[in-house]
């Protein structure tokens, strides 16, 4: 089976470090919660915060945290003998984009996911795969509209519609101090270690 997994927001905290840079610079009070939809940074860009550069900047993706059930249950995958692909929008010409990948890999036992498992794209409809695990609600509806598996953890900005409620998530954390997604990663582990065996 092929697995292909998102990176920001699905195996890290991306989106935490993020706002907490936004708060800190602007002086802005937003919450966790407030990203109720994908194109919520790109609206404050719009606004006149340049919030876009943090992406650039080495020492961002030092703050990441990458989940460690994440770490685990991807391993696992590929030990049971799945193949794993860490699949991410990420623009090529990112001057960050060559740390961001190492700060994610080293995560890793380089002999179970490394960067033969890495797949850069600004188009995830092109990937192919059995199981997509992705926190983007239009990238997961595409994926399952070709009778794909999906796997959406619950976040602010990808709520379910009524056309797509029989997805199962967790509930996404408000803050940083309560960020469930590495006990989710146990979660979804189980249910795919049940899936897969």
């Amino acid at each position: 089976m092929i697995i292909c997994c998102d990176i920001d927001d699905t195996i890290t905290n991306m989106n935490h470090i993020w706002l907490k840079r936004v708060n800190a610079e602007y002086g802005t009070s937003y919450q966790y919660k407030d990203i109720a939809y994908w194109g919520f940074f790109g609206d404050l860009q719009k606004k006149g915060l340049d919030v876009f550069k943090y992406l650039e900047m080495d020492d961002f993706y030092d703050e990441i945290t990458i989940y460690p059930n994440a770490v685990s249950v991807l391993e696992h995958m590929v030990s049971s003998g799945h193949k794993v692909y860490l699949v991410t929008a990420t623009d090529v010409y990112n001057p960050a984009l060559q740390h961001k990948i190492n700060c994610v890999l080293k995560h890793f036992n380089p002999d179970i996911i490394n960067r033969s498992n890495v797949v850069i794209t600004q188009d995830k409809s092109i990937a192919n795969g059995d199981i997509l695990i992705d926190d983007k609600l239009e990238t997961c509806l595409e994926w399952r509209s070709r009778g794909k598996s999906i796997y959406l953890p619950s976040q602010p900005w990808n709520q379910l519609s009524n056309g797509f409620s029989n997805c199962k998530q967790q509930p996404f954390s408000e803050n940083e101090e309560n960020d469930t997604m590495n006990e989710r990663w146990l979660q979804l582990g189980e249910q795919l270690n049940l899936k897969f065996n």
